[in-house]
């Protein structure tokens, strides 16, 4: 893999495509998708094929906005999807070209003149514009960070003015993986019987924040956020009813926004980053009942067995890049984020590395799957059939 061919498709994917995309409910994976084959070790052509013959088919190019964005109206605008073009021209003037551009990058995401920031709003649209950001910052893309901004900004919706005012948790006592198992069990959660959408939870704020308060977050930074990462893993790849294993097509979006928080751990002030950890948690806990709150058994992990030959990281990179589960962005996005997630934390008994190896094996590869009409093949789709070990 080269940079310059990385950095070609990424350039012309910016320049023609919008970010967010049919009314706002579909959003770029392209940085997401080559940049993780790319950094597992796809070759130049794979990224040229999956990008024409794959990525192409679930993107749309950029519509006219109703007026331009300047520095002026900038900040007025956030949340209309229509604005896509005039915000990408905005962050595309704003970013310099020459030089150090992620210095401005960070301004512009930080930016509170109008009481809130880019930052906030990044944790909205099921993490989708953090995710973004921490592509565009890990493949030093100036593309990639003008798409992110855009997609913090037309993203923005009635979760970020919740999260926008997080503040650590008070008085609490329980790791945050506790925290989430023992909403299955409380009586306040049981009315939330079918599946929504986590936007839909914001008119429960008091009842997430009830749920919040109980964590214990620790002092240590870096040990939230791989607290925080070690909870996403569970809920992942420990939900599924004990006799079909699947996964969740919300719940894989916490493993993949932790990875890139923590990625811009170094970049950012510690308390912009404690915020940020903060709405993570509130925003799981939001998902969690949104699903319908499954039972978290870690023993689907931790008892999972691994053949000897499949116990590597290799075969999970071949399976990923040498396999039709190449051309699915999750996919290769969590495997990426789960193999990074073992250099950084350790071996965890296995829990990264057997995670992977039980993803890879266990996809449901053999179903079509089309993004436009459904997420297949993973659970959450508006057309799948199946579920986790949902609360009955």
């Amino acid at each position: 893999m080269t940079n310059s061919i990385l950095d070609d498709l990424l350039k012309n994917h910016f320049e023609q495509y919008q970010p967010v995309s049919r009314k706002g409910k579909v959003h770029s994976h392209n940085a997401h998708h080559l940049g993780s084959l790319a950094l597992l070790g796809a070759t130049d052509e794979q990224l040229k094929d999956i990008y024409e013959n794959t990525l192409r088919n679930y993107a749309d190019e950029y519509q006219p906005s109703p007026h331009e964005i300047t520095w002026e109206n900038w900040w007025n605008l956030v949340g209309d999807f229509r604005f896509c073009s005039a915000y990408r021209d905005f962050f595309n003037k704003e970013l310099p070209t020459q030089g150090d551009w992620k210095k401005r990058f960070f301004e512009l995401l930080l930016n509170s003149t109008n009481g809130s920031s880019l930052i906030d709003a990044s944790l909205c649209s099921i993490l989708h514009p953090i995710i973004h950001i921490g592509y565009a910052i890990e493949l030093n893309s100036r593309s990639v960070a003008c798409e992110a901004l855009t997609m913090s900004a037309v993203c923005s919706d009635s979760l970020h003015q919740t999260t926008s005012k997080m503040k650590p948790p008070t008085n609490g006592t329980k790791k945050a993986l506790q925290v989430i198992k023992d909403i299955r069990v409380d009586d306040r959660s049981s009315t939330f019987n079918k599946p929504l959408h986590p936007n839909s939870m914001v008119v429960h704020e008091s009842l997430i924040i009830s749920y919040y308060n109980e964590w214990q977050m620790p002092d240590d930074i870096d040990k939230a956020i791989e607290e925080l990462f070690d909870m996403s893993v569970y809920l992942y790849g420990a939900t599924h009813k004990p006799n079909q294993i699947d996964f969740d097509f919300f719940l894989l979006h916490l493993i993949t926004a932790m990875s890139s928080i923590g990625k811009l751990r170094s970049y950012l002030d510690e308390n912009v980053v404690k915020k940020i950890l903060c709405s993570f948690f509130y925003l799981s806990i939001a998902i969690y009942i949104s699903r319908q709150q499954p039972e978290i058994n870690e023993q689907l992990i931790d008892d999972y067995k691994v053949e000897e030959n499949k116990r590597n990281w290799k075969y999970v990179v071949d399976q990923t890049l040498h396999t039709r589960l190449a051309t699915d962005a999750h996919l290769v996005k969590v495997i990426r984020a789960l193999k990074d997630a073992e250099n950084d934390y350790g071996t965890k008994g296995g829990l990264y590395l057997t995670t992977a190896v039980k993803t890879v094996d266990s996809l449901n590869v053999n179903s079509s799957w089309n993004y436009t009409k459904s997420v297949e093949p993973w659970i959450g789709g508006p057309n799948g059939n199946r579920e986790l070990n949902v609360r009955q």
